[in-house]
């Protein structure tokens, strides 16, 4: 699909944001799309779709970008009625999975403790109904 912006020349992507950006504006153009058909189901579909994107185009995690390409599109494009149904977006999935293969994996910890935190049952402060 040629880019407007350019004059209808197609330049490639280098990085992970451009791509998600590219697949939110397809989607929100695709939910318009089916909204003006009233294609209530494939509007909710393409919608639910729409709204994992924006979360992930400043995200770091690499596990995101990971469950996004293995869980979150493979349930979009079985919605959706199949890989011929989302041929708009292939491209972009592509080069997404090449670049997400390439990021090196960081151990993120989700949640740190330092250790156990005494809490005072006498303080005044922290007691409920005072």
């Amino acid at each position: 699909m040629p880019n407007t912006r350019t004059g209808g020349r197609q330049y490639p992507m280098h990085d992970v944001e451009s791509i998600y950006c590219r697949i939110l504006e397809i989607a929100r153009q695709r939910v318009t799309r089916a909204w003006f058909k009233c294609d209530r189901f494939n509007e909710a579909v393409e919608a639910q779709h729409a709204q994992l994107i924006p979360a992930l185009i400043r995200c770091d995690d690499i596990r995101r970008h990971r469950h996004y390409l293995e869980v979150d599109r493979v349930r979009f494009v079985r919605s959706a009625g199949g890989a011929a149904h989302v041929t708009e977006f292939a491209l972009l999935w592509e080069e997404l999975g090449a670049i997400v293969d390439q990021m090196p994996d960081r151990d993120v910890p989700i949640a740190r403790a330092v250790g156990t935190m005494a809490l005072d049952y006498r303080n005044p402060a922290t007691r409920r109904g005072s």
